[in-house]
């Protein structure tokens, strides 16, 4: 099960403001949004004793 992927072409090692904007509001959704989400699903899971299908859910 690889995630092989080809190499990207070359580019800047820098982003741009919007850029760095957009990247920003991600890691915030996926802190304040999306974690909790899979956190509670996974804690329900856990209860039911259910672990590895909630898992492949989130994975795939």
């Amino acid at each position: 099960m690889g995630r092989w992927r080809p190499p990207a072409e070359k580019s800047s090692p820098y982003i741009t403001k919007e850029g760095y904007e957009r990247l920003n509001a991600e890691l915030k959704h996926l802190w304040k949004v999306r974690r909790p989400e899979v956190t509670q699903a996974l804690k329900e899971a856990a209860a039911e004793g259910d672990l590895l299908r909630e898992c492949r859910v989130h994975l795939s």
